[in-house]
């Protein structure tokens, strides 16, 4: 299946239910639950103000506690087959992550372990945030609201 293919399957795929256990603007914190399956998952989005005002660390993976327990990579594939929702619920996360917080968000980084995940992730990005400019460098993404790039 061609990547744009599994752009369109993720971006149409039912998600499970998730909740925000921490939303803490004023500490730059913000951090849903979700499960797929049995595995739990966790979505953070941190805010690195020492850096540039705006700039946000965005993370998901499996729930450290399970990884551990279950000898397992928080950020590596589970080989579960439940790749797409898992998926289509972060991309769920994220829009209301980035509704919420739209004014406070100038920058998004994020990494990518894997070329196909990089692949995967950069036409995310590109379809859920067209306008925003995205600059990769190795596993590395740095993903810039049109507004803040000097012309």
């Amino acid at each position: 299946m061609r990547i744009k293919e599994i752009i369109t399957e993720l971006f149409n795929q039912s998600t499970v239910p998730f909740k925000w256990t921490k939303q803490d603007d004023n500490n730059g914190v913000y951090v849903a639950v979700f499960t797929v399956g049995e595995i739990p998952y966790l979505f953070s989005a941190f805010r690195l103000e020492t850096v540039q005002p705006g700039e946000w660390d965005v993370k998901f993976g499996i729930h450290s506690k399970y990884a551990k327990e279950n000898s397992l990579n928080s950020y590596g594939i589970t080989g579960t087959g439940n790749a797409g929702v898992v998926m289509s619920t972060v991309v769920s996360i994220l829009k209301e992550f980035l509704a919420q917080n739209i004014s406070n968000i100038n920058v998004l980084k994020f990494s990518a372990a894997e070329e196909s995940r990089r692949k995967l992730y950069a036409r995310m990005v590109q379809r859920l945030l067209p306008e925003w400019i995205i600059e990769q460098k190795g596993k590395y993404f740095t993903v810039t609201r049109p507004e803040v790039v000097e012309v």
